[in-house]
């Protein structure tokens, strides 16, 4: 009766856990949550390898919202308290005391884990991700004191702590948490042997492989994907084959079950192709356009598997675009142009194939729009910027601030592909709201006055040395104040690229 003993009362501590380490988060560690750089609430984009300029990021992102707020009902319910009864319970007999005890402490533990789980999820909503952490490895350590290292009953908070830390690209720690979740759930199953089991393994196994590709080691993932595959394929081939072939009563508590775990494993099926899928064009050394490209039905399909078993606009779901989008950021950074226009163009695929009405996909066309401007690819800069004003204008509510952005950009395009008159009807309809939100003197203001001036000096005016002169130094001025974003930003080099070609040609025909 000790062990018992010490289960309920395990059971009643953490039960009053939550306020009890609120209180020592309050006391102790409440700075974690805003020095930490990665504590930012997920619905913020994950997406920034076309940095905004800091000026405009004041307003709300372009990006899925409300992801983070209601994942509470909808999120993966935690692996091990789902998919197979709580290890320690098989050996319950009828009319014994102790064991009637014994199962109402496993119900108490169950219960308090739940409320644990609860309140996580209640202070990631209130923006207190680290709060949500610290209180589920707390809960988690002080339940394997008692239960023992590797219990498979602690296994649904090691879940959700890396389930917590994988959202928030705190993806090391994530790692260390998932594998403890998936070495205590593959260890039972190893000894249970049900499907059940072997596929909640199977999905704690896909866990932890995300957490390891989020860390930048798709390489050493994808064998372990590919393994929980078949593993996955396996358990839904055989829960599937316990069901009636004609259909059982849908009140039938065990074909309930069963269908709960179909429900599960499919989900973590189509996780798994996802990403087995990006380890493999992660591969690639030097992928071409066509290697993207055969990649993308992969990718596509196991977003629509998560899409059509979790609903649109998940966190799981913006987590495995952000994995991609990492692929279009080291194409943009080592200056991949058309590897990541590619990139691009998938990247908006998928946003299509798991929420098509999402308002990230204008935020890509206008990504896309701005690499194209900086590497001169004028007019399909402005295909792209087009498209992410249409969608803008037409779809989604409250956009101002971003139409003003998209605008500007296309203004700019405009006027690098010699379309003036176009151009200067654009800024003329932003240029004051530009100054009124961001003050004179902004840097978005300034790259505007450098394009007027750059179209200036390449009309075909006539014009003395001493007006040519003034350009110049205009466009210098405003070179300047765009530098505020660093020499290395893409806006910056190409501006500067532009200035030295006229700047060497200025005095040509004199």
């Amino acid at each position: 009766m000790g062990r018992i003993r010490s289960l309920g009362g395990l059971a009643r501590t953490l039960q009053r856990a939550p306020s009890a380490f609120q209180n020592y988060i309050a006391t102790h560690l409440t700075d974690l949550q805003f020095n930490q750089p990665s504590a930012a609430l997920f619905h913020t984009t994950c997406h920034n390898s076309i940095q905004l300029p800091p000026q405009l990021s004041t307003s709300t992102p372009v990006h899925d919202r409300g992801a983070l707020r209601s994942s509470r009902l909808q999120f993966c319910r935690p692996i091990s308290a789902t998919c197979f009864p709580a290890a320690g319970t098989d050996d319950i007999k009828d009319g014994n005391a102790s064991d009637v005890d014994d199962e109402v402490a496993f119900q108490e533990l169950a219960e308090a884990f739940s409320g644990l789980i609860t309140t996580a999820y209640e202070l990631m909503a209130q923006g207190r991700p680290i709060d949500a952490e610290i209180l589920l490895k707390k809960g988690a350590e002080q339940a394997e004191e008692a239960l023992g290292a590797g219990s498979v009953q602690v296994a649904p908070l090691w879940d959700q702590l890396a389930l917590f830390q994988f959202m928030h690209d705190r993806c090391d720690v994530a790692q260390e948490a998932s594998k403890l979740a998936w070495d205590a759930v593959a260890n039972f199953a190893a000894q249970e042997g049900s499907p059940q089991a072997r596929g909640a393994a199977a999905t704690a196994a896909v866990r932890h492989a995300t957490t390891v590709i989020c860390s930048g080691n798709p390489t050493s993932a994808a064998k372990q994907l590919g393994t929980a595959l078949d593993d996955l394929d396996n358990a839904v081939a055989e829960l599937e084959s316990q069901l009636e072939p004609n259909g059982a009563d849908s009140d039938d508590s065990s074909t309930d079950e069963i269908k709960q775990y179909l429900e599960k494993f499919n989900t973590a099926k189509g996780e798994a192709q996802f990403y087995s899928t990006l380890c493999s064009l992660s591969a690639i050394p030097n992928p071409t356009p066509e290697d993207v490209e055969k990649h993308t039905d992969g990718m596509e399909q196991g977003l629509q598997t998560m899409t059509n078993y979790l609903g649109p606009r998940h966190p799981l779901t913006a987590c495995a675009l952000r994995e991609h989008n990492r692929l279009t950021e080291g194409a943009v950074d080592s200056e991949q142009g058309p590897l990541a226009e590619t990139l691009y163009g998938q990247e908006i695929r998928l946003h299509h194939s798991c929420d098509p009405e999402s308002e990230q996909i204008a935020a890509l066309y206008y990504q896309l729009g701005t690499l194209q401007y900086c590497n001169a690819r004028h007019d399909a800069a402005i295909a792209s910027l087009e498209r992410a004003l249409k969608l803008l204008e037409n779809e989604f509510e409250g956009a101002a601030d971003h139409l003003i952005t998209v605008r500007h950009r296309l203004g700019m395009a405009l006027g690098a592909s010699g379309k003036y008159a176009h151009a200067r009807d654009v800024f003329n309809k932003i240029s004051g709201d530009l100054v009124e939100k961001l003050g004179e003197g902004n840097p978005i203001s300034k790259e505007l006055e450098f394009m007027m001036s750059l179209m200036e000096l390449k009309e075909e005016k006539k014009k003395t040395k001493m007006e040519k002169e003034e350009l110049l130094r205009k466009m210098e001025e405003s070179l300047k104040t765009l530098q505020q974003f660093g020499d290395e930003h893409m806006l910056v080099k190409f501006a500067q690229k532009q200035y030295e070609e006229v700047r060497k040609a200025r005095f040509d025909g004199e």
